[in-house]
């Protein structure tokens, strides 16, 4: 059985690619990003910020995450209904979101039709987008990608196995294997968005230049491997902020040359490092935004061992961590931005919880040691080794973690010990795949987390429930999941 406990959550340095929030006098904005390995919704990784940018300008999803509130909105549906059960959804669509080609005309309107096309194509298996856990809960879906039995998949197949049906052009019908009250977040993912069946090919990438259409605010008036053109939708029905015409963006830009270029005013927009950032900020820190990102890092906890099975030395080691200082060591080591964090959820997450853990004290970590019989670390009977992946961030905090443990709770060196081990040794501990009869388990280790999708539901159940967890705790199952159960369903 394991606990864990959150370290530090990085931070993305970035000026966000909003082309639709510019300033009002300001017609067109010229943009660096890096190269999209791909634009096909289905296949673009959550670490391609880039990507997913321009995803969520070209293709218009049922819904569509507002980060300024943190909400989910209506976008292609306009409004939905929910079955008694949870079971079932119901979307229904706008009738004037159109198809568009790169010159600008309109090819057709969007349907419903387009969506049931995009989830069968993404669960699929014999297509080349990999199905991800966010299209598990749409019935049959996961079932599909694993019926080895099955030699030939048909259409009729799709239909009948696949929970997603049109009932109409602007009816479309989702049946879910369990209730979840996150599935209004799911849709506004990337994996949702509807796609043309007549231009998707059955083999080979999509979208090419050559069979581009897109249904979002932004068409693509031309595209190559070093630019991208992209000129406000005609025929887009719903209101628009800023007056932007046109987005120029440079896929061909160096760090350095993006920063000079944001000095020098020939560059609007760009997602730069913070080395780029220190050269701005020397005259134009009004220029730099940040966020929060996705990525937190976090120690777990073996409980079959004495010391880490003991709640008080937990909560000790737990206390013991000045997560602010790491950061900011971290930061300079890695030429990175890192903020320290007490919650396992980030706030820019839906139905975030708003009360933060316990943080950094380090008297009432010396005091929680002592209650447990091991004051100043004696008496300890084995060495606690914390166990991480033989990679430079987690061999930095890693380090960081066992000198603050060792300062803040007065131990001798020596203590506590760093075993740096494969990224998949960790792996395998923390998601309890060890055979424990063969290779012991670590006492603790440190790993990274990232969600999947922007809801609490991501970060908090997919993550550490008892049953289904990700980071398959080991712990038996309490009141905690029961609770995690209900908020996933209400």
């Amino acid at each position: 059985m394991q606990r864990l406990i959150a370290v530090v959550l990085i931070i993305i340095l970035f000026l966000p690619v909003l082309p639709g929030y510019a300033q009002d006098n300001i017609k067109q904005l010229t943009i660096a990003m890096q190269p999209p390995e791909t634009l096909d919704p289905v296949s673009v990784s959550r670490f391609d910020l880039d990507a997913r940018d321009l995803l969520e300008n070209l293709f218009v999803g049922l819904t569509r995450f507002d980060a300024r509130r943190g909400q989910i909105v209506p976008y292609l549906a306009e409004s939905w209904e929910v079955s008694q059960d949870g079971l079932t959804w119901t979307f229904n669509l706008r009738h004037n979101i159109m198809w568009m080609d790169t010159d600008g005309g309109a090819i057709r309107a969007v349907t419903a039709g387009d969506v049931v096309f995009a989830i069968q194509r993404a669960c699929d298996p014999r297509r080349p987008s990999p199905i991800t856990t966010n299209l598990a809960i749409i019935e049959g879906c996961f079932s599909l990608q694993h019926r080895l039995d099955l030699w030939v998949i048909d259409q009729a197949m799709l239909d009948d196995l696949i929970g997603v049906s049109a009932l109409d052009n602007t009816t479309v019908e989702f049946r879910l294997l369990f209730p979840a009250a996150y599935f209004l977040t799911l849709t506004a993912l990337p994996e949702y968005r509807p796609l043309p069946a007549e231009l998707v090919p059955d083999e080979g990438a999509y979208p090419q230049a050559s069979n581009l259409a897109t249904s979002g605010p932004w068409i693509v008036d031309a595209w190559d491997g070093q630019h991208m053109i992209l000129e406000a939708n005609p025929e887009w029905p719903l209101e628009r902020e800023g007056d932007i015409e046109r987005v120029e963006i440079r896929f061909d830009l160096d760090p350095a040359t993006t920063a000079n270029r944001l000095v020098g005013g020939t560059l609007d927009i760009a997602r730069i490092e913070q080395a780029g950032a220190d050269i701005i900020s020397i005259s134009h820190d009004d220029m730099i935004r940040d966020r929060s990102g996705q990525t937190i890092w976090l120690v777990g906890f073996s409980y079959e061992f004495e010391m880490s099975g003991n709640p008080l030395v937990r909560r000790a080691l737990s206390a013991a961590i000045d997560r602010d200082v790491i950061a900011q060591q971290l930061g300079v080591v890695e030429n990175n931005v890192y903020e320290g964090v007490n919650r396992f959820t980030p706030l820019t997450a839906i139905a975030a919880p708003s009360v933060a853990g316990a943080g950094f004290n380090a008297a009432q970590a010396q005091e929680l040691l002592a209650q447990a019989g091991y004051p100043q670390c004696a008496n300890f009977p084995v060495r606690l080794s914390l166990a991480v992946a033989n990679e430079p961030v987690s061999l930095a905090i890693g380090q960081a973690i066992i000198q603050q443990w060792q300062v803040n709770l007065g131990c001798a060196e020596g203590v506590f010990e760093l075993v740096p081990v494969s990224r998949q040794a960790v792996v395998d501990n923390a998601h309890s795949t060890l055979d424990t009869a063969e290779t012991a388990r670590f006492t603790m280790w440190l790993m990274s987390w990232t969600a999947d999708y922007p809801d609490a539901n991501a970060w908090i159940t997919d993550a550490l429930h008892c049953d289904f967890g990700v980071l398959r705790t080991g712990r038996q199952c309490s009141s905690t999941d029961t609770q995690l159960n209900q908020a996933g369903i209400m």
